[in-house]
Formats: C-alpha cells, sequence, structure tokens
C-alpha cells in the first residue's frame, strides 16, 4: 500500500455533499499548510530513500 494524506480546507463531514461549503479563513490555512509541505519536501535530500535503504 502507497502511503497518504489527506489533508483539504473543509470539514470531512461536508466534503463533496449538496451543501458544502467552507470558511475562507480554512481555506487559507490549508494554503498556509500545502506550502509548508511543498518547502519541506524541496528541503529533502532527493536521494534520502535510497539512503534508508542501505
Amino acid at each position: 500500500a502507497l502511503p497518504t494524506v489527506i489533508y483539504g480546507p473543509s470539514k470531512k463531514e461536508q466534503v463533496h455533499g449538496i451543501d458544502e461549503y467552507l470558511e475562507i479563513e480554512d481555506l487559507v490555512g490549508a494554503c498556509r499548510g500545502y506550502s509548508a509541505m511543498g518547502e519541506a519536501l524541496l528541503k529533502e535530500d532527493p536521494n534520502h530513500l535510497q539512503k534508508e535503504k542501505n
């Protein structure tokens, strides 16, 4: 199985429903989270998985 993360601005009870909505502050918070994850991934050594196998 592939490890995955579910992340987004809405509450999981509201996702993909008829009355789905989100608060602007939740959207902004999610954008900050996506940005932080991207920055963290860019700082990773691209060979770190190979090093862990050895």
